[in-house]
């Protein structure tokens, strides 16, 4: 996945994100020759501690949906730094919100959307940083108007395997 961020109408800055040692494993390449085409890419080898620092990330999102679809408040919170970095198309820009805010918002969401459930179709993680895409369903219930939309989530999980960043990215047409 590749993320642009964009000012005055162009790229000002691009993130690329995927899953090397899945990448790796597809294409049947052992630790040699994953670090052969490493380094012929200008690039250092993945080091068993950063496969495993991506598979740690990779668990700790898939257990925030798990816990967000049980309307696990206290899984979900138990899951998140202190602080998080924050970012969606209603929000329009990033936000930090202490983990006690957060409890607010998920309450106050799951509040008005009772029935969101959030369909991991595909993730991929690269060392610290997580790429989901997910499929949500909801309804609103002081509309009595439900939606159905695709979501792509990044997150960013800390040392201390906590999630410290959480920004997803929607078509608000849909949603709206």
């Amino acid at each position: 996945c590749v993320v642009f961020q964009m000012k005055n109408g162009k790229i000002d800055r691009a993130r690329e994100y995927f899953d090397s040692f899945s990448m790796a494993q597809q294409l049947g390449l052992d630790r040699a020759a994953l670090a052969k085409m490493y380094s012929s890419l200008g690039s250092a080898d993945i080091s068993s501690k950063r496969v495993e620092t991506t598979r740690i990330a990779l668990e700790t999102v898939r257990l925030f949906f798990d816990a967000w679809n049980k309307k696990d408040i206290d899984g979900l919170m138990a899951l998140l730094d202190s602080k998080v970095s924050g970012r969606n198309p209603l929000s329009g820009q990033e936000r930090i919100i202490t983990k006690e805010a957060f409890r607010t918002v998920l309450r106050r969401n799951m509040k008005s959307f009772p029935d969101l459930h959030m369909r991991v179709d595909r993730a991929v993680a690269d060392g610290e940083i997580v790429a989901v895409e997910e499929f949500e369903t909801a309804t609103l219930t002081s509309a009595n108007q439900s939606y159905e939309m695709p979501v792509a989530c990044f997150f960013r999980v800390n040392a201390d395997v906590l999630i410290a960043e959480i920004h997803n990215y929607w078509d608000t047409k849909t949603y709206f």
